[in-house]
């Protein structure tokens, strides 16, 4: 029987843990941060403003000086960075984007952290999580430090709060958190546009999409109309809200250049490579994407059952391959739900993925992979790129190189190759120990 004493005794343990768990990210992020500040040297591309970043920043220099956005699409519609650096650092936007961006991602992680704990039970593996995501090189937290005038840091605040907002309407819907969402998506649009994505993956908590089994076993329209659910319609809410915040970037922005983004949408989906947008993947996340890949079952299921975290990821995969060259900053965007896949997955197989020589091999090549102990290489250079490992393994190097679509064709061939016979070897070394696990078990029950 638990008395009220045990229950008690329980839940300060559980707070301690929670305690533990925050100081330790916190700890990490700092750590991170300094190690940035020291010894990753900013971009020198265009007096430090890098290459999207000229029209972020010149935006941020207009609204400085009291006048309209104007510059090229779509960089011009992303206002709200900029509008904060213009309007807490006037004096100083390089060091403004920079500020404001940290902020940013001191935000994230603390929301980040709420995140997993709504799906996740360890705090050891939500701990794990969260470093994995701030020691990324290519990730906001230590990106900034290289390229300060980028505009991701702020999205990931939106997104999260977005995620984080859409799980409690799950619980518990009503009108005040669905305005919250609302505002989050209208505000969040002046950022990124890719905000709308918060909306759409609400009208999906009703799961409206019957699994593919049922949808077989109909062989009439009719049968298989009864089978969709329908979808979540208070969405309509929020996403005619996000409308409204696209409008209003119009009133403070204009384009000078004929950018359409249907048109570099179709661009993009026929001349991305597959096997660059495949290679795309293990950049962004490294060797644990293998996990989510290997435990298809358990990931599909997930999803099915939280269609609005698989319309999420279904979303930034999609923006993946058609949003432009930089595939691996898009596919990080779909990094709460692919995180929350691999947590998921690490700890329900436990027992399984505990062995000290799978766990060595899986922590050496993802400390490759993350490039945790290297800084990124100035652009442009002189430097020549060597031998890679994954990712690269120097602080010298041609920093076009470490990307999929830009890299050098041999450099990203032996890349690929390599994160290939790497998930090969991980795959088939799971199978082994699931098979072992189940010889042991069947053994087992034959005695008794």
């Amino acid at each position: 029987m638990v008395t009220k004493l045990d229950e008690h005794v329980h839940l300060r343990l559980l707070k301690n843990k929670k305690f533990l768990e925050l100081a330790l990210v916190l700890m990490v992020f700092l750590v991170t941060n300094i190690a940035s500040q020291v010894f990753q040297l900013h971009i020198t591309l265009n007096n430090g403003q890098s290459f999207d970043g000229v029209f972020y920043y010149r935006v941020a220099h207009q609204f400085s000086k009291g006048l309209k956005a104007s510059s090229e699409a779509p960089f011009v519609y992303r206002i709200g960075t900029p509008f904060l650096v213009a309007l807490f650092f006037k004096n100083n936007l390089l060091f403004g984007f920079k500020a404001v961006n940290i902020i940013a991602n001191l935000i994230t992680v603390l929301l980040f952290t709420v995140w997993l704990r709504l799906h996740l039970d360890d705090w050891r593996i939500r701990t794990l999580l969260a470093t994995l995501f701030i020691t990324q090189w290519h990730g906001p937290v230590r990106f900034t430090y290289y390229d300060p005038t980028y505009t991701d840091p702020w999205l990931f605040v939106f997104l999260l709060i977005g995620l984080i907002t859409i799980q409690y309407i799950k619980l518990k819907p009503g009108i005040l958190i669905l305005v919250w969402l609302g505002l989050v998506t209208f505000i969040g649009v002046l950022f990124r546009e890719i905000v709308m994505i918060l909306p759409i993956a609400l009208a999906f908590i009703t799961n409206p999409i019957p699994r593919w089994d049922d949808i077989f076993c109909s062989f009439t329209w009719r049968k298989i109309v009864k089978l969709i659910k329908r979808p979540y319609y208070p969405f309509i809410f929020p996403f005619l809200l996000g409308i409204a915040g696209l409008f209003v970037v119009r009133q403070f922005a204009s384009q000078y250049n004929d950018y359409s983004f249907t048109k570099s949408a179709l661009d993009w989906a026929y001349d991305k490579p597959v096997l660059t947008y495949l290679h795309a993947f293990f950049v962004t996340f490294g060797p644990l994407i293998v996990l989510p890949i290997f435990f298809w079952r358990r990931s599909f299921q997930f999803l099915w059952e939280h269609q609005d975290m698989l319309i999420f990821l279904l979303g930034m995969m999609l923006v993946g391959w058609i949003g432009g060259s930089d595939t691996e900053r898009f596919l990080y965007w779909a990094m709460p739900v692919v995180y929350v896949l691999i947590g998921l997955h690490i700890q329900e197989n436990r027992s399984l993925l505990n062995s000290p020589p799978l766990i060595l091999v899986l922590v050496v090549s993802t400390v490759c992979s993350q490039r945790l102990f290297w800084t990124v290489a100035d652009f442009p250079n002189q430097f020549k790129t060597p031998f890679p490992i994954f990712s690269i393994l120097s602080n010298r190097f041609q920093y076009l190189d470490l990307w999929s679509f830009f890299a050098e064709r041999t450099v990203r061939l032996i890349s690929l190759l390599e994160y290939l016979l790497l998930s090969g070897v991980l795959i088939l070394w799971i199978k082994l120990r699931l098979y072992d696990t189940f010889l042991f078990k069947r053994n087992r029950s034959d005695e008794f």
